[in-house]
């Protein structure tokens, strides 16, 4: 069964894909860039720790 827990991290983390190809189809600037692109690390890492989180 799927936990609310697991439903929301799906969808921040399609959120996240969405803000991330929005950016760079209007075209970022360097500091929002760096920002988008960190942010999109950390949801990245935090997805990958609950994958293997028991």
């Amino acid at each position: 069964m799927i936990k609310i827990k697991d439903a929301l991290n799906a969808i921040a983390f399609i959120l996240t894909l969405v803000l991330v190809l929005y950016g760079f189809s209007k075209g970022y600037d360097l500091i929002e860039f760096f920002i988008y692109d960190i942010y999109f690390l950390v949801v990245i890492i935090a997805q990958i720790l609950n994958l293997f989180e028991e």
